[in-house]
């Protein structure tokens, strides 16, 4: 028997809707158990039994009940994922340890993730993470794991561009909203939620920059790695190169220490070839690698810009002589748009809609770069 309530100012339907979510919610109803009768819930609500069957009717429709004739419906099995434990939690799977991302004085992944752990948070959400350099079981497992634990979303950090295809097929196939950040995936190919930004672009106004500046021989500094972000800012510069009217040669760009957390302070000096070809601008695959550049020109008694321009990517701190001019990795705005399709999908407003989102980065000028 249920207990009578007292009556509320809602529409009369919506009632019925709020008591059965509630029951839900709060484990009294758990999926596949049968809800009240339409008769003992009209009563308790005072609505009519018109009320009820368009309660039921939406409720079936947004797959938290399963109607069927001549039976009471029965808690449908979107509603253990809705209300479960984990069900106000966004699981974050990042390829970099999160102590690693805290212990940087600065980085792109920890500022993403300020944003969205800010928008969780304004959202009364919760946060979960994982790495999978510290998974003590078969990674792929661990995924399943994951995926199969009814979270409210998932987010996944690739770790500039290595994605595991497992976990994308994974991702596929859970019922579970996902988003990963800068994968590079090929956007024709899978139906799961993307933020990338565009590299390619962002070396591309880097580039044009210097070029409108008169310089007309220009070099891209660069790392010994199969990254996609790094091909594609070697993309973006070639690009500006041969738009500007240039023949673009291998010649051009150095490739200068390997992809690793402490190769910039491996960069003592820069190659023969460097120096033979006398560039009066550089760019650099990094803001880091730049200020790594800039202190091998401060060792042969060369300032920068007076002697040789130099622009940046990623809009960090750097140490270079002058304040440097950079390309902003747009942290924020990745961020805002990783939080706004996250809120989206665990709304379930739009469903099945799938994100495909790219950034445009911007340009930065400061003081690195000169006329020529």
């Amino acid at each position: 028997m249920i207990e009578k309530i007292p009556s509320y100012e809602l529409p009369v339907y919506q009632k019925v809707k709020n008591f059965i979510v509630q029951e839900i919610s709060s484990g009294r109803l758990s999926p596949g158990s049968f809800l009240p009768s339409e008769r003992s819930i009209c009563t308790a609500l005072s609505v009519s039994r018109d009320s009820a069957k368009r309660a039921f009717l939406e409720l079936e429709n947004e797959g938290y009940i399963a109607c069927s004739k001549n039976r009471r419906p029965v808690v449908g099995k979107l509603a253990a994922k809705a209300f479960g434990p984990n069900s106000s939690t966004v699981a974050i799977i990042s390829r970099i340890p999160f102590s690693s991302v805290l212990d940087q004085e600065y980085n792109q992944l920890a500022n993403v993730f300020l944003h969205v752990m800010k928008a969780l948070d304004e959202n009364s959400l919760n946060s979960a993470f994982f790495s999978p350099g510290y998974f003590t079981m078969n990674t792929e497992r661990k995924v399943q794991d994951i995926v199969s634990a009814n979270y409210g979303a998932i987010l996944y950090y690739t770790g500039g561009g290595y994605v595991d295809d497992k976990y994308i097929s994974a991702f596929e196939k859970s019922q579970t909203p996902c988003v990963v950040i800068e994968g590079y995936l090929d956007h024709n190919d899978s139906n799961v939620n993307t933020v990338d930004i565009d590299d390619s672009h962002g070396a591309y106004i880097a580039t044009k920059y210097l070029l409108d500046k008169g310089h007309r021989n220009v070099v891209h500094a660069t790392f010994k790695s199969d990254r996609k972000w790094v091909a594609a800012r070697k993309a973006g510069f070639r690009r500006a190169i041969e738009e500007a009217g240039f023949k673009f040669s291998s010649s051009m760009v150095y490739e200068l220490v390997d992809f690793e957390s402490d190769s910039n302070d491996k960069l003592t000096e820069l190659p023969e070839a460097f120096w033979k070809r006398k560039p009066t601008a550089v760019f650099a695959a990094s803001d880091k690698l730049a200020e790594s550049v800039n202190a091998v020109f401060r060792g042969r008694g060369m300032r920068v810009p007076d002697d040789i321009s130099l622009v940046g990517f990623d809009n960090v701190p750097t140490g270079t002589d002058v304040p440097l001019t950079t390309v902003s990795h747009m942290t924020r705005d990745i961020g805002e748009k990783v939080s706004e399709i996250l809120l989206r999908k665990m709304s379930s407003a739009n469903g099945d809609h799938v994100y495909k989102e790219v950034i445009k980065p911007r340009l930065i000028v400061r003081d690195s770069v000169r006329n020529v």
